[in-house]
């Protein structure tokens, strides 16, 4: 079976100069290409991936705990939703074989199969990647705490179907597939050969919305989880011991305890991460520094706090011919899982900071950059010089640096004062001014009006008094006058 035409019905293959029908089109005929394309991946995925999982490894294990040996083994943990895996596979592959013997690769054929398999996909794929990363660090804890499980390993190993590969090498392999049907299905809507061919269109769409869909769900639990680690692996010192010259009175000392790592905030993402100098005066401290979409964090390593501090003019010198620091682990990803990671200083908020290229410091630093941090007040706060191990390393700093700066500015407009200016200050100052200015006019008017209210009552009074007083003086006259 090495080609879609094989499997043709006679009245459709009808041999043209290269023998395999030239008179469908060429377009139509890189269509199926593409769609056979398709269906031998899903083939391979199907026999040579997720069938040697679930009948070597996983057939073993339950192999295995029917005689009484690894029956403590999680084996939903180990292999999380593997068999709903393979039942997807395998219904998506009989689907596409009977769309070419069948249905001769016509459209209602193709939209009926891809249909089909955007019904089932999303859900088992969904939940074997949510559990990918547990069942990763459960196999590895697994292949370095137990010895029999090494052994099991071993004999699935020497079995023809595996082909000497390891447990690790082939979980992955779904999450890998996912990311080749966006690569297959592109391939086949691109030579669709007719515009007006739209519910094939819409079905191939459809699959790939709902790959962007799983796609931006597990980013964003993998960041989660990746900031959850992180958490889990950063010490926060209390804040005199960052900080030598402060003094907590006896009252607080209960009340201050050691920071709490906030990193697992909602929304926030860690976009670079790496080893640097922090060149201080007049040393060079290794450090680790971490770069999210709203700060920095500037932290040492269980390795860099054995170590004493680097003097300035030897920094050079500490860059292996390759380029690398020594001194750290350039094994990928952002950060070692199995290192400790002290905070070394404050985090740097990106609200409040502008970031210099910097073309040489002291001691022969020769890929210096520098981070200046400034207060609400417009005055600068702190300077933070670092030297990267090596140039490349230092302009993809500042590149990063530089455009999450941008991003969180664009986010927040109203947050940084950088954006604001002095003049937003004065101006605030000025309405402030002229509130109270105002609060005071109208107080003044109140009492005015008051003082104006009261005469006019003392008034009144004054007239009533004075108008009782002639009625009593007339009344005496009128008596006096009869009794004379």
């Amino acid at each position: 079976m090495s080609h879609w035409s094989e499997l043709m019905k006679e009245e459709e293959h009808q041999e043209g100069g290269d023998g395999r029908g030239r008179e469908i089109g060429t377009m139509e005929y890189k269509h199926r290409d593409a769609l056979w394309g398709l269906f031998r991946a899903e083939l391979v995925y199907l026999t040579d991936q997720l069938k040697v999982i679930k009948d070597v490894f996983q057939g073993t294990l339950i192999t295995a705990k029917d005689n009484g040996f690894l029956c403590d083994i999680d084996e939903s943990t180990l292999f999380p939703n593997v068999n709903k895996l393979y039942k997807v596979s395998n219904s998506f592959s009989l689907d596409l074989y009977k769309m070419f013997t069948e249905g001769n690769a016509s459209d209602e054929s193709v939209v009926a199969a891809l249909h089909e398999f955007s019904k089932k996909f999303h859900q088992p794929y969904q939940r074997y990647c949510l559990n990918y990363t547990r069942a990763a660090k459960y196999l590895k804890s697994l292949e370095k705490e137990r010895s029999d499980f090494r052994e099991y390993e071993k004999v699935c190993q020497e079995d023809s179907r595996c082909k000497k590969r390891q447990l690790s090498d082939l979980l992955i392999c779904p999450m890998q597939h996912l990311m080749r049907y966006v690569i297959l299905l592109e391939d086949i809507i691109k030579h669709v050969p007719d515009n007006d061919r739209c519910d094939l269109r819409c079905a191939i769409t459809a699959i790939q919305d709902s790959l962007r869909s799983l796609e931006s769900k597990l980013g964003t639990l993998q960041n989660f989880q990746r900031l959850q680690e992180l958490d889990s692996i950063l010490i926060w010192p209390k804040i005199d011991a960052m900080d030598k010259t402060v003094l907590i009175p006896d009252e607080l000392k209960d009340l201050i305890t050691e920071n709490q790592s906030t990193l697992c905030s909602d929304g926030r993402h860690i976009l670079h991460a790496g080893p640097l100098y922090l060149i201080e005066n007049p040393k060079s401290t290794e450090v680790y520094a971490f770069l999210f979409d709203d700060m920095i964090l500037v932290t040492r390593t269980n390795s860099s706090l054995r170590k004493r501090s680097v003097k300035s003019e030897h920094l050079a010198s500490s860059v292996s011919s390759n380029g690398i620091s020594s001194a750290f682990d350039t094994s990928g990803g952002l950060y070692d899982a199995e290192q400790r990671y002290l905070v070394y200083k404050q985090p740097l908020s990106l609200e409040e900071i502008k970031i210099h290229d910097i073309a040489s410091a002291p001691g022969g630093c020769k890929h210096c950059f520098t981070i200046a941090t400034y207060n609400r007040l417009m005055y600068c706060t702190g300077l933070f010089t670092f030297n990267a191990v090596t140039s490349t390393n230092k302009q993809l700093w500042l590149t990063k640096l530089r455009k999450s700066v941008e991003d969180f500015q664009n986010v927040h407009p109203q947050g940084g004062t950088l954006s604001r200016g002095r003049h937003d200050s004065n101006a605030s100052a000025h309405a402030d001014n002229a509130s109270v200015s105002s609060s005071r006019s109208v107080d003044y008017s109140q009492v005015h009006h008051g003082n104006q209210n009261r005469s006019v009552k003392s008034t009144n009074s004054f007239r009533n008094r004075s108008d009782v007083a002639n009625v009593q003086v007339k009344d005496k006259c009128t008596k006096r006058s009869q009794s004379s």
